[in-house]
């Protein structure tokens, strides 16, 4: 309750500022009373009582975390945890709030090997503390499910999702923002498998439980839309994601303005949904350069953002047959990723993908071969052979070995790729239509040589 009270009168002092004869304008921006309460903090609270100074220190850390204001956060969020540790055997509870906080700035930095340990000791800071963390744990594990799933974690993150799923379906009475939540975690995770198929309806009813828990117009339920959109344009449905993406670009733009990294994502995003219609090239050309721009011009905003936007201008410039600028675009995504996410994340082989089809119709065939091959190596140890992704490089290293003449190895890579797209995607889907294209090509190649003999 004292801890409450000096918040609250805190909070009052900064508000205060608010008024025309203190600010000197009836004008004065959110970001405005955060800074200036801020420097309240650090100039007239240096003696007060530790958790008094933790509390305020969370809250305004993770008021400029939701600004995107990562790196005036962070020394903010990592002073109130050192507050926190020196009670945390005695107070676990709000030990666990402080770490959960500071893993979710740093998964928002891009920072996911900080963020999952940090999550670890909040969620055992959180079981510590009995049916009080109950709440907190189930935040915590929610978290923790989303930063397994962007490290290619799969198996212990749909684990964990699913545990929560069942969890938030038995909890009385019914949590639906919980159950939205872990319902789209868990939907998001069986896309990145390869389930297409059984992520949809999840992120369909995640969808309604979001709009039915926060509003159509609330930013976890922009999240919810993402997610749906994105299976969209992995199915070939981009003419029904991008109204969704759009939506969401607009209420991200409102809430948090032009600049936001979350912006940056969206637009990416919507880039994927426009590139997909062949008369729309040059719009989601610029699309994606916005998207680039947002990031270079902020350095704090997380480079792993600008990776996946480099690579999907990339691919976008592969189907322009501006050969050139997909291999720098794509080489440059390929270093960073390798930086950032290491050589065993799908992520990075799916940038040694773009480059490796760049490769190709630069002449280059045998490094193209090389980098084909490691990216099915990683495909297959970290998706699985039986995986969308798999069976679509699989088409490329066909078609580099046609181009060098290995005809049989070319069928055989070619024939197991159009028996995994059929499978994972449907006769119907374009990377369908792409194998056996191939298939066509490779026996037009084969005939020409049968002549020329």
């Amino acid at each position: 309750a004292e801890v409450a009270q000096r918040v609250t009168q805190f909070t009052a002092g900064v508000f205060a500022g608010a008024d025309p004869a203190t600010a000197g304008s009836s004008e004065v921006s959110a970001r405005q009373l955060l800074d200036a309460g801020v420097q309240r903090l650090e100039q007239q609270f240096a003696d007060e009582r530790e958790d008094v100074q933790a509390a305020l220190l969370e809250a305004a850390g993770n008021a400029y975390r939701g600004l995107g204001e990562y790196e005036r956060a962070r020394p903010l969020l990592d002073r109130a945890v050192q507050l926190r540790a020196g009670s945390a055997p005695d107070t676990p509870l709000v030990h666990a709030r402080a770490l959960h906080s500071q893993a979710v700035l740093a998964r928002a930095r891009g920072d996911l090997i900080d963020a999952e340990n940090r999550l670890r000791n909040a969620v055992r800071d959180f079981d510590r503390s009995g049916a009080s963390g109950a709440e907190g744990s189930r935040a915590a594990r929610l978290e923790l499910a989303q930063v397994l799933r962007l490290r290619a974690r799969l198996d212990e993150a749909e684990a964990i999702a699913a545990a929560l799923v069942e969890e938030f379906q038995a909890q009385q009475p019914p949590d639906h923002g919980g159950l939205a939540n872990s319902l789209t975690t868990q939907g998001r995770i069986l896309a990145d498998r390869g389930r297409l198929d059984d992520a949809l309806p999840l992120l369909l009813r995640g969808l309604e439980l979001h709009r039915r828990a926060f509003g159509d117009f609330d930013p976890r339920t922009s999240e919810a839309k993402d997610g749906l959109a994105g299976v969209l344009v992995t199915l070939g449905r981009s003419a029904e994601a991008e109204p969704l993406l759009r939506e969401i670009l607009e209420d991200m733009r409102r809430v948090y303005g032009e600049q936001h990294p979350e912006v940056g994502v969206v637009l990416n995003n919507l880039g994927n949904a426009v590139s997909d219609f062949a008369g729309r090239y040059d719009e989601a050309e610029q699309i994606y350069l916005e998207s680039i721009a947002l990031y270079r011009d902020n350095p704090a905003a997380p480079r792993k953002e600008l990776a996946t936007s480099l690579n999907n201008l990339a691919a976008l410039y592969l189907r322009q047959e501006r050969w050139e600028d997909a291999r720098r675009a794509s080489a440059e995504a390929a270093a960073l990723r390798m930086e950032l996410l290491g050589p065993e994340h799908p992520h990075t082989a799916s940038a040694k993908l773009a480059q490796a089809l760049a490769l190709n119709k630069l002449g280059e065939f045998r490094t193209a071969e090389d980098l084909l091959r490691q990216v099915l190596a990683n495909y297959d140890t970290q998706l699985g052979r039986e995986h969308w992704q798999s069976g679509n490089a699989r088409i490329y290293l066909g078609i580099v070995l046609t181009n060098l003449g290995r005809h049989a190895e070319a069928r055989a890579v070619l024939e197991e790729a159009q028996r995994v797209l059929v499978a994972a995607l449907g006769e119907e889907h374009y990377r369908t239509a792409n194998a056996r294209k191939a298939l066509a090509e490779l026996a037009t190649a084969r005939g020409r040589r049968a002549v020329a003999n």
